[in-house]
This record gives structure tokens, C-alpha cells and sequence, in this order.
């Protein structure tokens, strides 16, 4: 089976490089030179292009890719799938699953997705459009640009005086609409889904329990997915989604409440550890292979963590190496919190090459922890894909 990943750049594209592992002959495409998933023993080719700089070009060498190396499955792994929705007329021969852009209006943007849930009824904090409503007095709160991924576009406020220096930080940072949205207190974990068609096929959740950059989840712990069944499929259903999505929630003893959505397959590691393989999952879709009568459903109780990524968290949240050598060997030697814990994002046992970006990042935060910024900066320029971008597309495609 011949797969074509349209990212390398994200820790989501190397956890599905893993996931897949030697049962696939895997290729490359992204504009990271050395993204993570380049280093891994089953990554056949590695071949670089840019969303960014020349859409038109970027589509023909997807398609040119694809005639070249008659690919099974065509996987978007981050925002490519909001880009390739917009261009999917141009890339009608791709073997590609993809949602309609209709569909990714309602979910990539944080207040289409807040609107989407008001009207489904479904658990969410409060929330409010800037400026239409200047008098929000809810603290703690977020302030959240429209568009942003990686934890970017979302900042924290516990004051009045806080809320103006972030407002103003925004307003000059980014052309998005702004929204403030009340803090819940409790545990973050994820959601993930795959669909065909407005169909739950599968799903799976977790819990943080080891924090990475921007307050992601770099360790979790699987659990019951049965709360969150009904809210998913009422959504899937409603947007007629196609292929993996993610919701972001907080869980406490009054219940969850979604705070935000990724419209794609997010880190599939602890899901495929729990016994639900997202990226093989979606290569089946894919295929129009039929599916299975009944809901796939993750096992609970499945503890992973990422060691590159709980470095950097721990670079970024103390910036002590005394700390960070701690954290690296905790997860080496499974000790402490990481005990019965399985590493998903560099397993060196089953793939050597693994090595050497888990030993550049360790070595690289160890002399400096503040590189951190930069590793996380670089890394999300490689894989992000903007409204400007989308822009672009729509009028390239309105004057052809």
C-alpha cells in the first residue's frame, strides 16, 4: 500500500509515520526540509513544497506526485484538507477523503464552531464576540482569535487590566474577529473522530496527563468515549463531515464542554494504543472500503506519552535543565509518572532513525531551554496554513 502524507513538519504526521509503521510504503510531501517524520525507517521519500508560496504550483505537484507514484491513499495531515476542500475541482483524480468547504466553514474557525454548538445545543463555556460585547466580566477568561493552531491565537486573562493588553495585542497581531470565552476549570483531553459521510465510524478519548508546549497534550490516558457519542455524531451528522476531526474539551464533575475543534486527525498514537488505528481507518474511507456494522470505540485505561514533546513543555513551562534532564529520563526508563506509559512519537525500539530528532531536540533544550520557542515557531510555520492562504485560493480559483 502506497501512501502520499501531506505534512511532515507536525508531531500529529510523525505519530501517523509510526502508526502506519512498515506496513506501508510511505512518502513525503511538506515545506519543512527536515521535518520530524523525515527521520523514521519507514519513510520511503521525502519531498518538499509549499502551500504558501505559489498555490497553483502546490496543487499541480500533488497532482504530479500522485500521477508519478500511483498512490493508494493521498492522507492530508494538518490544514492541507482546508486547503485541498477549496481545491478539490482542480484535484478531482487524487485518492483523496475530504470534507466540502461548506462543511469546514462551520468547524476551523473558533466562533463558527462556538455558533455551531449553540445551535446544537451541545456543552460549552460562555462566550462572547469582541467587540460587540466590550463589557464581559467573566474571570479568568480566553481571548481567541478566529484562526490559529498549535495553541497560537489564545491567551489567558485574569484581570480587567489583562484583558486590554491582550485585546490590544490582538487588534494589532491579526485582521481575525476576536472572541472571549469564560475558563472552566478541570481536565483537558480530546475527542477523536472519523466520518463518512455524516457517519461516526469510529472514536476515541483521552486525558492530558503530561503537558507540552502551549499546554498540549504530550502524555494521556485513554477513557470512556460513551459521554461524548452523542454530541460527536450530532455534530458529524449536522456539518456532514468526512474523514478525522478533534474536539478539544474540559471534563469536571458537571460534565465537558467542548472548547474548540480541529478539523482533522490529531496524534493518533494513544488512539491506535487503545486499539483504534485513525490513519488506517481513514486510508479504508479512502478506498470506499465497506465499513464495519458497529461503532469502533477506543479501550480506556491506555497511558502514552511523547518524550520529545514533554521536553519541550518542560523547557517552556520552568526552563530548568535540571528538570528537563529529569523528564527525559523519567520517560526513557518509564519511571515515575511515565511508569506502564508507551512512547508513541519516537519509539527508537521499532524505528532507529528515531534517534536522532528526539537526540538534536533533547541536546538542543539541555544547552538552552529557551530555544524551545524557536523549535515550536519553526515547526508550525512548516504545517500552518492561513486565512490569507484560503483567500488566495478562492480568487485564483473565481479568475480561471
Amino acid at each position: 500500500m502506497k501512501i502520499l502524507l501531506l505534512d511532515g513538519a507536525s508531531l500529529t504526521s510523525r505519530e501517523t509515520v509510526t502508526v502506519l509503521g512498515k506496513n506501508s510504503e510511505i512518502d513525503i510531501f511538506s515545506s519543512s526540509k527536515y521535518g520530524i517524520s523525515r527521520f523514521s525507517k519507514f519513510c520511503r521519500n521525502y519531498i518538499q513544497g509549499n502551500a504558501s508560496n505559489d498555490i497553483r504550483a502546490y496543487l499541480n505537484q500533488i497532482m504530479t506526485l500522485n500521477d508519478t507514484g500511483n498512490y493508494t491513499v493521498v492522507l492530508p495531515i494538518h490544514e492541507e484538507g482546508w486547503l485541498l476542500s477549496w481545491g478539490k475541482e482542480r484535484i478531482k483524480s487524487l485518492p483523496l477523503l475530504i470534507s466540502s468547504p461548506e462543511s469546514y466553514e462551520q468547524v476551523q474557525g473558533k466562533i463558527s464552531f462556538a455558533r455551531l454548538l449553540d445551535k446544537l445545543e451541545i456543552s460549552q463555556p460562555s462566550w462572547c464576540l469582541y467587540p460587540e460585547n466590550k463589557n464581559f466580566t467573566l474571570y479568568p477568561s480566553w481571548v481567541k482569535a478566529n484562526y490559529g493552531t498549535a495553541g497560537r491565537g489564545v491567551l489567558k486573562v485574569k484581570s480587567e487590566s489583562e484583558m486590554a493588553q491582550a485585546l490590544h495585542f490582538f487588534e494589532n497581531a491579526t485582521p481575525d474577529e476576536l472572541m472571549v470565552q469564560e475558563n472552566i476549570d478541570g481536565d483537558y483531553g480530546q475527542v477523536q473522530a472519523a466520518f463518512q459521510k455524516g457517519k461516526l465510524i469510529a472514536i476515541h478519548s483521552s486525558l492530558k496527563i503530561g503537558t507540552g508546549v502551549g499546554g498540549s497534550a504530550a502524555a494521556r490516558i485513554s477513557i470512556d468515549s460513551s459521554p461524548f457519542i452523542e454530541s460527536v455524531s450530532k455534530i458529524g451528522e449536522t456539518i456532514e463531515w468526512n474523514g478525522g476531526i478533534t474536539f478539544d474539551f474540559i471534563k469536571n464533575e458537571s460534565g465537558f464542554y467542548f472548547i474548540e475543534c480541529n478539523p482533522r486527525m490529531v496524534e493518533p498514537g494513544n488512539a491506535a494504543a487503545a486499539g483504534i488505528n485513525f490513519p488506517l481507518i481513514l486510508i479504508d474511507l479512502t478506498r470506499a472500503k465497506p465499513t464495519l456494522p458497529n461503532l469502533l470505540v477506543g479501550r480506556s485505561g491506555i497511558k502514552t506519552h511523547s518524550t520529545l514533546g514533554l521536553l519541550m513543555g518542560c523547557a517552556e513551562q520552568t526552563g530548568k535543565r535540571r528538570k528537563i534532564l529529569k523528564t527525559f529520563f523519567d520517560c526513557i526508563f518509564h519511571l515515575a509518572e511515565r511508569k506502564d506509559s508507551t512512547e508513541v512519537l519516537t519509539p527508537i525500539w521499532k524505528d532507529w532513525k528515531s534517534v536522532i530528532p528526539l537526540a538534536v531536540g533533547f541536546i538542543r533544550l539541555l544547552v538552552q531551554p529557551t530555544d524551545v520557542k524557536r523549535m515550536t515557531e519553526d515547526a508550525v510555520a512548516h504545517y500552518q496554513i492561513d486565512r490569507d492562504t484560503i483567500i488566495k485560493l478562492r480568487e485564483m480559483l473565481e479568475g480561471s
